[in-house]
């Protein structure tokens, strides 16, 4: 999270009282106008007072502000705040709306320039920003970073507070709670069956050492890092997230994020996860898994995910892992899996190829069902003395020919003319339909024909059958040919 410092008259509605000061004593009260021209010994050493306004003025200005003119020389000074605006923020330095410029420096000024005090907010515990709400008038679209220290009772309450203050203003408010004890779980928002309402109006969210469990429901934080020290973390309804990063060193073993509708990129940290689930997530494109173990449906609905990363030690695609992937083209798939779940794969309507490693014993049903542009499936097999072995299947691996759930109502069936399967040994050789055992039964050859528009034959006008058909279906496997593997 980028920590940004506070102009805090945009935040907090405070205005600076213009006051005519007739004696000028080192203690006098100064507020300054931002259109004024003031010089700069008038602020040294003088009080800057603002007041509370609990229905705020919409673009207040910002309390204190010098106008130069150029090839001056200036040293901007420390301001001192009245002792109840002392409560909740400190004058942090001076910026001309690009630079920030330290107090009781001196720089060298080109152009006519206007700086702007730049004020933060002090540490603040649970009881101090409850109170402060009340005089806010959030009538602004900064940035704003609010640290909180001590304990906290209700952090989901508190947020709750927070929300209803600025729920309809652009504001945008990070909370910091580097500072707070005891705080080992952050919990915010509420899971419902039904679609989840943003109403944690956060934009970002800094988390202390302690927490080890993070969940949120329904945000509007944009961008999240999670520390290295969290543990688990659960992201659901948060339509603002655009993107998430693991801190270096990460120990999180479990992620879930689901129903992000923004969410473009995500950076895994480089250990292994333990369980990754990142789901119904429609603006993400690519991602490098670098967990040995994916949840059921891990990236279902991810329908812009073009490019995806396995980890070389994963050991099964689970059932739904990619359900639905629309735009996703080709997948390595490592040689460590050993099985593919139901529907893996079902719905990835671009996906032009696959191979599938030899390490693979099952395959589950509707496993590439309703890809339209699967044309090419490389199946790497193992060898044994009676033959060829290939993985277990079900006979709907690629579909059943029936109504897809994309077309149904326009009584369109899922053919798949166009599908070829090659079976590939070890030496790298295609495989001859003759070392597959009996292949006639075979339940690769059952599924093909599964998903097969059986032609008409051109002598009778009717559906292919007997040798014809038989031919048509084989036609469908990249088979070695007999007689030209026992001429060599």
């Amino acid at each position: 999270m980028i920590r940004r410092i506070l102009t805090v008259a945009a935040f907090l509605g405070f205005l600076a009282t213009v006051s005519s000061c007739t004696k000028e004593t080192e203690n006098d009260p100064v507020t300054i106008n931002a259109k004024d021209e003031v010089n700069v010994s008038v602020l040294a050493g003088k009080i800057v007072t603002v007041d509370f306004r609990t229905d705020g003025i919409a673009g207040a200005e910002t309390p204190a502000a010098i106008s130069v003119a150029n090839g001056d020389k200036i040293k901007l000074p420390k301001l001192t705040l009245s002792k109840e605006a002392a409560e909740f923020m400190v004058h942090k330095g001076w910026s001309d709306g690009t630079n920030f410029y330290e107090p009781e420096k001196e720089y060298d000024v080109t152009g006519n320039t206007v700086f702007n005090a730049v004020w933060a907010f002090k540490p603040l515990k649970q009881e101090a920003l409850e109170g402060l709400l009340k005089y806010v008038d959030f009538d602004s679209d900064e940035v704003v970073e609010i640290p909180l220290e001590g304990t906290v009772k209700n952090l989901n309450k508190l947020v709750e507070k927070i929300s209803e203050a600025i729920s309809h203003s652009n504001l945008k408010v990070v909370l910091d709670l580097s500072r707070v004890e005891e705080l080992e779980k952050v919990s915010l928002g509420t899971d419902t069956e039904e679609d989840i309402e943003q109403l944690v109006y956060l934009y970002g969210l800094i988390l202390p050492e302690t927490v080890k469990k993070v969940t949120i429901y329904g945000s509007r934080i944009q961008e999240f890092t999670i520390p290295k020290y969290v543990v688990d973390v659960t992201l659901k309804g948060n339509n603002k997230l655009t993107s998430l990063k693991f801190e270096d060193g990460s120990v999180c073993d479990e992620l879930t994020i689901e129903e992000a509708a923004n969410l473009e990129s995500i950076d895994l940290p480089k250990t292994s996860l333990c369980s990754v689930k990142i789901a119904n997530c429609p603006k993400l494109k690519s991602i490098e898994v670098t967990s040995s173990y994916l949840d059921e449906w891990a990236f279902e609905g991810c329908t812009a995910l073009e490019s995806v990363t396995l980890n070389e030690s994963i050991s099964e695609i689970k059932d739904g892992t990619f359900f639905v992937c629309e735009s996703l083209k080709s997948i390595t798939i490592p040689k460590t899996v050993t099985e593919i779940g139901a529907s893996a794969f079902a719905g990835c309507k671009s996906l032009q190829s696959i191979v599938i490693p030899s390490a693979v014993k099952e395959i589950g049903s509707s496993a590439f069902a309703y890809c339209e542009s699967l044309t090419s499936v490389e199946v790497k097999v193992k060898t044994e003395e009676d033959g060829v072995v290939l993985p277990d299947i079900e006979t709907n691996i690629f579909g059943s020919g029936a109504l897809t759930q994309y077309d149904a109502e326009k009584e369109e069936r899922s053919y798949r003319d166009n599908l070829k399967i090659t079976f590939t040994k070890p030496d790298g050789k295609k495989a001859k339909k003759s070392e597959i055992p009996n292949f006639a039964e075979c339940d690769w050859r059952t599924a093909v024909m599964n998903v097969l528009h059986i032609p008409d034959d051109d002598e009778t006008g009717t559906p292919l059958t007997g040798e014809k058909l038989t031919e048509y279906i084989d036609s469908h496997f990249d088979f070695e040919k007999e007689d030209e593997t026992k001429t060599k």
